[in-house]
């Protein structure tokens, strides 16, 4: 099986649905500005139980994939510290998948947040930052021996360093999806060289 070609495929699957979700709102959301009863209900459908639960279900299978590309790595090239960094990352990312389908389906308005979602949102922010920065020294450790580690290493830790400050997580946006892709171009080099 090739678990780095399969990890390049699911990120970049998984950025187009991004994309394609994000849009999608947006689109909704405008059209029905000025009309928060309409608004309401739409995003009531949009983030219902079911399309939460299939959606969470897709985004699991698909960071199962691309963090199987990151442990592989790891483990082929010897570097404990991404197998490590790689699972903590993939279990903080499912805890709060499972919370996010949890609480918006339980919610009145999907777009309502409760005092406790503010601090579980403060503190998966702070978290994650830590994982990008841990996830950008972990690539670092490569040095030469896979393309475009280098780049994805120093993008993750911009990342997590835009995340945690908290006023510059905006670029954090940017840069991360700077990662992603490069992420994506790393397993397909990674694949054309270690999985003949």
């Amino acid at each position: 099986m090739k678990t780095l070609r399969n990890a390049g495929i699911a990120t970049v699957f998984g950025l187009v649905l991004v994309l394609i979700f994000t849009l999608t709102v947006i689109m909704i959301v405008s059209s029905r500005a000025g009309n928060e009863s309409a608004m309401n209900d739409t995003l009531k459908t949009v983030f219902s139980p079911l399309v939460l639960i299939i959606g969470g279900l897709v985004s699991i299978f698909l960071l199962f994939l691309m963090f199987s590309g990151f442990i592989g790595l790891g483990k082929k090239l010897d570097n404990k510290f991404l197998v490590v960094v790689s699972w903590a990352f993939f279990i903080l990312l499912i805890l709060n998948i499972v919370y996010s389908t949890f609480s918006i389906s339980m919610k009145q308005n999907p777009l309502t947040k409760s005092p406790i979602d503010g601090t579980i949102e403060v503190v998966f922010l702070l978290l994650l930052s830590a994982m990008m920065i841990m996830m950008g020294v972990s690539l670092l450790l490569f040095k030469n021996k896979v393309a475009l580690a280098k780049t994805g290493g120093i993008l993750y830790l911009c990342t997590g360093i835009f995340f945690v400050s908290i006023i510059l997580d905006f670029l954090g946006v940017y840069t991360y999806l700077a990662a992603i892709i490069i992420q994506s171009i790393m397993f397909f080099k990674a694949s054309n060289k270690f999985e003949k």
